[in-house]
C-alpha cells in the first residue's frame, strides 16, 4: 500500500506548518527529504515567518499547495505535518467569525466550583473560576464569563473547520483522497471549567485526552467509534507500520493498525499509559523524581497514569498527593475518587500491578527513586485540608452546605480521620481540628500546617 500521510494537529505550537517526505512501502529513499516550516519564536530552531492574513487560513493554503505539488516531487508519496495554532493564546477569531456564537451560553461543567472531597490538594492551586451573580461563573479576578470564553474558543475552531474542509476537497481534487491517511487530533485536551480548571496537563479526560479521528476511504471503515484508547507513542510505531517502514531503534508504541481496520471487535487488552513530567525529558525527569529539581509544571506535580477498560489509576510521581481511581463508566468527568473505597480496593491493587508493568516495560529509569504512597490516614487528611482550603475567600453561607456535608460523611469515609469543630488547627494526638473560620481560612497555610505536623 502506497501509502500517504496528512497530520492534523490542533494547539501543538502557535501556528507550525511541518511538511515533507516520508519513506513507504514502495520505491523510496531511506533517508527522507523533509522540510520544517516554524512560525513560533519560542523555539530555539524558529525560522520566523510573517505573512498578511489570518494565519489559519495561510496555514490552509501551505498545506493544499504541498498536497497539489508544490515543494516536493509529485511522484513519491508524501508525509504532511500541519499544526493549527487557532486556539491557542490569544486566540483569535477570525474576522468573519467573531460574534456569530454571541447569542449562544454555555452549559456549566460539572464541579466546577467544587467541592472536591478525596481529590488532590494542588486543584485549589488550579482553581480559575468563580460563582457569578446570575447562576454562570466568571474567570477568576476579571469580568470574563464561562460562556464569552467558550464562545471565543469555539469562534477560532470555525477557521480549523473551514480549514479541514478544504484540505479533504484538495484530496479529492487531485485524485489522492483514497491512498491518503487523514488523521485529526491535538496534543492533549484542555479543561473550560472542569475540575474548576482552564489548563492542560492535569491527568483528567477534560485537560488530557486527545481527539483522534482517522479517515482513509476505502481502506477503512466510516462512522465508526472505538473504545480502546491509545497514546502518541504508539502513534509514531502505527505510521511505521503503516508505511511499511521497520523501527530504527526500540520504541515503546504499540501498532495499533488491527483497531482502525476493526474499530468495534478488535482485540485490544493493552493498558494505555500516559505521564505528566513537564517540559523534563530522559535523565533530567529521573532528577526530579529524585528531589533534584522541582517536579511539578503549571501547578500540578508530575504523575503517571494509566487507563484500562473503563477504569483509570493515577499516581503522583512526588508522593505529595494520594492516589486516584476512577470507574469512567459510571464517572465520565471523575468527580468521584475511589481509590479509598473499600469496594474498590481490589481493583485500585490490580491498576497499582498494570501501572508499574508498564511503567518498567517502557524503561522508566525513575522508577527506583519513587516515593512510598501516602499513608492512608496522612493521605485523606491531608486532601481534607488542601480541598476545602478552595472555600477560603467564598462566605460562610455559601459554603456551609459542603462544610455539613463533610463532617457529616468524612467520618464514614476516611478511615482514621475525625473532623470536629474547634476554635482553631489544633493537633491532638491523630487528630487535627478545625472550626468554622478555620475552614474559610484553610488553604496553603493550613496545608503546610498539617505537613509539618507529620513530620514530611
Amino acid at each position: 500500500m502506497n501509502v500517504r500521510i496528512v497530520l492534523v494537529l490542533l494547539q501543538v505550537w502557535s501556528g507550525v506548518l511541518v511538511s515533507g517526505l516520508a519513506t513507504a512501502r514502495d520505491g523510496l529513499p531511506s533517508r527522507p527529504n523533509i522540510l520544517f516550516i516554524y512560525a513560533d519564536d519560542h523555539s530555539p530552531k524558529t525560522v520566523s515567518c510573517y505573512e498578511d492574513g489570518y494565519a489559519t487560513d495561510n496555514y490552509t493554503d501551505w498545506a493544499c499547495d504541498y498536497i497539489r505539488g508544490e515543494g516536493r516531487d509529485p511522484d513519491q508519496p508524501w508525509y504532511l505535518w500541519l499544526c493549527y495554532g487557532a486556539i491557542h493564546t490569544p486566540t483569535t477569531p477570525a474576522d468573519r467569525h467573531q460574534g456569530l456564537l454571541k447569542e449562544q451560553t454555555a452549559e456549566l461543567p460539572p464541579g466546577i466550583f467544587g467541592p472536591r472531597l478525596g481529590k488532590p490538594s494542588y486543584l485549589q492551586e488550579t482553581q480559575v473560576w468563580e460563582p457569578a451573580g446570575d447562576g454562570g461563573a466568571v474567570f477568576r479576578g476579571t469580568k470574563r464569563t464561562h460562556t464569552a470564553w467558550m464562545q471565543q474558543v469555539h469562534e477560532c475552531l470555525m477557521a480549523v473547520d473551514e480549514g479541514v474542509g478544504r484540505l479533504l476537497e484538495t484530496l479529492r481534487e487531485t485524485g489522492q483522497l483514497e491512498n491518503t491517511l487523514v488523521v485529526y487530533s491535538s496534543d492533549q485536551g484542555y479543561a473550560n471549567g472542569e475540575h474548576g480548571m482552564r489548563q492542560k496537563v492535569a491527568p483528567y479526560e477534560a485537560t488530557y485526552s486527545s481527539p483522534f479521528i482517522v479517515s482513509m476511504p476505502g481502506s477503512l471503515p466510516a462512522g465508526k467509534f472505538c473504545r480502546h484508547t491509545v497514546n502518541a507513542p504508539d502513534v509514531i510505531v502505527t505510521f511505521f507500520a503503516l508505511a511499511g517502514l521497520e523501527l530504527p531503534w526500540k520504541m515503546h508504541g504499540r501498532d495499533f493498525t488491527p483497531l482502525l481496520l476493526d474499530p468495534e471487535n478488535a482485540s485490544w487488552e493493552r493498558p494505555t499509559l500516559y505521564t505528566h513530567v513537564g517540559q523534563d525529558y530522559g535523565s533530567n525527569v529521573t532528577r526530579a523524581i529524585a528531589g533534584e529539581k522541582e517536579a511539578v509544571h503549571a501547578n500540578v506535580p508530575y504523575y503517571a497514569a494509566l487507563r484500562h477498560e473503563d477504569m483509570k489509576y493515577v499516581r503522583y510521581l512526588t508522593g505529595s498527593e494520594g492516589e486516584e481511581l476512577y470507574d469512567l463508566k459510571i464517572d465520565p468527568d471523575e468527580l468521584t475518587n475511589l481509590a479509598r473505597d473499600p469496594r474498590y480496593q481490589d481493583r485500585l491493587e490490580k491498576y497499582r500491578a498494570l501501572w508499574m508493568q508498564e511503567l518498567q516495560m517502557a524503561d522508566a529509569a525513575y522508577l527506583e527513586h519513587l516515593p512510598p504512597l501516602l499513608e492512608s490516614n496522612k493521605m485523606h487528611l491531608f486532601l481534607l485540608v488542601g480541598q476545602l482550603g478552595q472555600f477560603a475567600e467564598r462566605p460562610w453561607n455559601e459554603f456551609k452546605k459542603e462544610v455539613d456535608r463533610a463532617h457529616r460523611e468524612l467520618p464514614q469515609r476516611v478511615p482514621h480521620t475525625a473532623v470536629v469543630r474547634s476554635e482553631s488547627l489544633q493537633h491532638q494526638g491523630d487528630q487535627v481540628h478545625f472550626d468554622a473560620e478555620s475552614y474559610r481560612q484553610l488553604g496553603r497555610r493550613y496545608a503546610h500546617a498539617y505537613l509539618k505536623l507529620v513530620g514530611r
